[in-house]
């Protein structure tokens, strides 16, 4: 039996927000995406998950890194539910990098 209570982490709740669309296949294929996150010890293999959240309006667009493994509070979790339940048009966003 699953443990109910257990917090999840941003990667694990998103995971199970995107495998539950039609969108699962896609997620697996982080080579056809552009991360837009600045983390870099991110699992190649998440990496399109995390893409495709950003790009469905799944993860916050307000900062430059994703932090998979940080813990979603209650509250949190309630908003990113209802969010992939009814998904709102993503604002445009600036780039993330810098100049060269």
């Amino acid at each position: 039996m699953k443990n109910e209570n257990k917090n999840l982490s941003r990667i694990e709740a998103l995971q199970y927000m995107i495998d539950a669309t039609p969108y699962k296949k896609l997620a697996t294929q982080a080579e056809l995406y552009n991360y837009p996150y600045k983390d870099n010890e991110v699992a190649e293999d998440l990496k399109g998950y995390i893409t495709l959240g950003y790009g469905l309006n799944l993860t916050a667009h307000e900062d430059a890194y994703f932090k998979p493994e940080e813990k979603l509070t209650k509250a949190e979790s309630m908003i990113a539910y209802l969010e992939s339940r009814n998904p709102s048009e993503p604002e445009p966003t600036p780039p993330t990098e810098d100049p060269v």
